[in-house]
């Protein structure tokens, strides 16, 4: 049975000494796009995922990045761009 909404998570942690990223997943879109990436998995139900990404396969990083702000001339020009685009 999945997990109730306000009880999903995606924990990602860094193992130094392994030199390998570990991911535990409860969130349903995460399983899905974070999958294919673990190879030495430790639990794979429909409900959880949880295991290791290889290093040597592939390139791992996670990032925090502060959203764009546009300004109202700036969403105009945007906005006008996608109209003539569209038509």
């Amino acid at each position: 049975m999945p997990y109730p909404q306000e009880e999903q998570e995606t924990i990602v942690i860094y193992d130094r000494k392994k030199k390998q990223w570990h991911l535990d997943i409860t969130t349903p879109v995460h399983m899905r796009k974070y999958a294919k990436y673990l190879d030495d998995t430790e639990e794979n139900s429909e409900d959880r995922l949880a295991g290791w990404v290889d290093p040597e396969k592939y390139s791992v990083s996670f990032s925090i990045r502060e959203r764009k702000r546009l300004s109202e001339s700036e969403r105009a020009r945007r906005a006008e761009n996608l109209r003539r685009n569209v038509t």
